[in-house]
């Protein structure tokens, strides 16, 4: 049955494609539909065969005694071809009506001022981080334990990623003007990259990175399919190599996975992406362990979305209330939640699972299914503002699917507002006699004058 089970995934997401080359004779690899198939096929059909004989890095990092495997495992693909269902159903039942075109050209006092603002608050930011935990190699030896090193710390953490949010407003700019080889612009987002991924939490940096790449792709110029899986492959390999030097170069001052060859390098590379994506294995856990080993939690981790904001320090509470991936970790993995502070995700669709069941999984995919249909629409008119906000959201896609809802909601919401004021700001009118003039800016690229 396992073996049917795949196949009936494989051509459910197959499907989005299929409909894409039958109806518009193209594929949009960045609509919702066609993002979620790829991310799925990802991390639900690769992993199988090292999953099924054991050889995978999330078995051996993450042991687990299943009663009978193979049932778990048919069952947890039941549960996701039902929740991949549901996604595709409620996007394409889902209405709206595109939202107007609004206007509004960037200034460069506006822009300056923004990006200055950036600059401050995260340099300020990064100064009180380092004064708190006592300087650069502490910092750097706090990343093997970064839920211990970090604890109550979120508040000053959160602004070393404004650079970034500037950077994406920034690249509108430059998409609207035709100049994406300005070097100000690369330089600037590498150090904002750097700067982001000092505190080893890829996660708030690869959405933006994303976000981009969409931006691209809606306002200046279509990216092909075959283009987005090399950027996906490229991609990886970068995160890997990111974590990599972030989190064993910079601690340690060797890498600690990878040998002196390259073979060796390259055999470690593939070790640590094959350990990115784990959806499979995580909603077999899960589908195994629900409700024995771990209780039903009825929306219970949901509710860090509205408390996670309340420092521990005012509230001592709060600590009875844990994200998705703290009661996945701490139900069946105690030791390495309590010596280790580590924890692993449970998914989007695991999280559903965890809290409600199946029918958690159906009802939830579909809403989300219809909430990427409803941000989807509203750009249609490649309003700006429309547009910045789907591009974080679509560029969200990929942590929510492995990850929990509640971190990676905070991390749109943290993104989003400071890129959408910041993107109001730099587009504030300067003097009324220059608000009816229509800048040649307005000219989006090459899509402008398809």
């Amino acid at each position: 049955m396992i073996t049917t089970y795949v196949v009936l995934l494989g051509l459910l997401l197959l499907m989005p494609i299929g409909v894409s080359l039958f109806v518009k004779r193209r594929v949009d690899p960045f609509n919702p539909t066609v993002q979620l198939s790829i991310i799925a096929a990802i991390g639900y059909l690769l992993p199988i065969p090292s999953f099924v004989d054991g050889s995978d890095a999330i078995s051996k990092a993450w042991p687990y005694a299943f009663d009978v495997f193979n049932y778990s495992l048919e069952k947890a693909l039941r549960t996701v071809i039902l929740g991949i269902g549901a996604f595709f159903i409620g996007y394409v039942i889902m209405w709206g009506r595109p939202r107007q075109a609004v206007i509004r050209p960037f200034t460069s006092q506006g822009l300056f001022f923004v990006g200055l603002m950036s600059l401050v608050g995260s340099m300020t930011s990064f100064v009180i981080l380092l004064q708190i935990l006592g300087g650069f190699s502490a910092l750097m030896t706090g990343m093997t334990d970064r839920l211990r090193a970090f604890e109550s710390l979120n508040y000053i953490l959160l602004p070393l990623s404004l650079p970034l949010c500037f950077a994406l407003i920034w690249w509108v700019r430059l998409l609207q003007k035709g100049r994406l080889l300005d070097l100000r612009f690369w330089v600037f987002l590498a150090g904002a990259l750097f700067v982001s991924l000092l505190t080893g939490n890829r996660g708030t940096a690869f959405p933006i990175v994303l976000a981009g790449v969409i931006l691209y792709h809606r306002l200046y110029r279509p990216i092909p399919l075959w283009v987005v899986f090399s950027f996906i492959a490229i991609g990886l390999v970068l995160m890997v190599l990111a974590k990599m030097f972030f989190f064993e170069y910079l601690v340690a001052g060797h890498f600690v996975t990878a040998g002196d060859t390259m073979p060796e390098l390259a055999e470690a590379i593939v070790t640590q992406a094959s350990g990115e994506f784990y959806q499979i294995q995580a909603m077999t856990i899960l589908v195994d362990a629900v409700p024995d080993r771990i209780p039903l939690q009825y929306g219970r981790t949901y509710l860090y979305l509205f408390i996670g904001a309340v420092p521990s320090a005012f509230w001592e509470g709060k600590k009875e209330f844990q994200t998705a991936a703290g009661v996945f970790a701490d139900s069946l993995w105690p030791d390495k939640w309590y010596f280790t502070g580590t924890t692993i995700p449970p998914s989007l669709p695991g999280e559903m699972y965890m809290n409600f069941g199946t029918i958690g999984v159906v009802v939830g995919m579909f809403l989300f299914g219809a909430a990427f249909k409803y941000v989807e629409v509203m750009q249609r008119e490649k309003s700006v503002p429309h547009v910045l906000f789907y591009a974080q959201f679509v560029g969200n896609m990929i942590p929510y699917l492995r990850g929990e809802f509640a971190a990676c909601t905070v991390i749109l919401i943290v993104h989003a507002l400071p890129i959408m004021l910041g993107w109001w700001v730099a587009t504030a009118p300067r003097r009324s006699s220059e608000r009816t003039k229509r800048p040649r800016e307005l000219r989006i690229g090459p899509a402008a004058h398809r």
